[in-house]
Formats: structure tokens, sequence, C-alpha cells
């Protein structure tokens, strides 16, 4: 990477616009040129504000979970949401009086069992009239 950086030449076009490369010839400049960029972004970025204070609470709870004296529970991922009746219905009425109201089962990609058996059917009966010799 240092032969890289000492190899780079400074030209000026006719227009008056320089450009910096590698020599002609079989040199190269691209680590050179990702490790500039880098640098020259980390410069630029806008560290006050929001950046700032975030990058420094993520550290700091990291560091708490790493000596153990983070205040919330060890698994803290996010539970499934249970299903509850929507508040002042019926069903969720008769919950709270102590009746208890099953929930209706969830059906995989939204239709009934009904329908897809129909359909299956539908398409059963179109191949074999197809297949039939």
């Amino acid at each position: 990477m240092i032969g890289q950086l000492c190899s780079l030449e400074r030209r000026t076009a006719r227009g008056g616009k320089d450009s910096i490369d590698h020599p002609p010839g079989n040199h190269h400049d691209d680590i050179i040129n990702s490790a500039a960029g880098s640098l020259t972004n980390l410069i630029i970025e806008d560290w006050s504000g929001g950046k700032a204070v975030l990058e420094v609470a993520r550290r700091q709870m990291a560091a708490e979970k790493a000596a153990g004296t983070w205040p919330f529970a060890k698994n803290d991922k996010p539970q499934p949401i249970t299903r509850e009746w929507a508040r002042g219905s019926v069903e969720w009425v008769r919950e709270q009086a102590g009746e208890t109201v099953p929930h209706p089962p969830r059906e995989a990609g939204g239709t009934s069992t009904a329908a897809r058996t129909t359909d299956e059917e539908e398409i059963r009966e179109l191949f074999s009239s197809t297949l039939k010799p």
C-alpha cells in the first residue's frame, strides 16, 4: 500500500483540471484508492447530532451487557404477539367476565380449507380429463 501511495502522480489536463493516478504501465492504485476513500468518508462524516449520540448509547449498552449490569432481561429479544380480542367487543367482555372464548383458527394463505378443497378438485378434474387416453 505504501508503494502504491508513493507511486501516485499528479497530472494536469489541457483544461487545467488536476488528476491523481498511477503512472503509465503495469502499476496499480486500487488498494490506496479504497483506503483514501474510507479515510475521507470518516473525516467528512457528520458526527454531530443524532449519529454521535446513538453511537455513544450503543457502546454504553454493549459495555453494560458485557459487565452484567444491563438492567433489562437477558432475553430481551422480541416475543411473539399474542392474539387478543378487540377491546369492548362482545368476545372481550365475555373473556373479562371469566368465560372462555376460543379464538378462531388462523388459515394459512388467507383462504378457507373448503375453498382450497374445491379448487384442488376442479384442478384434478381438468387434468384427469386432459390426461385420459
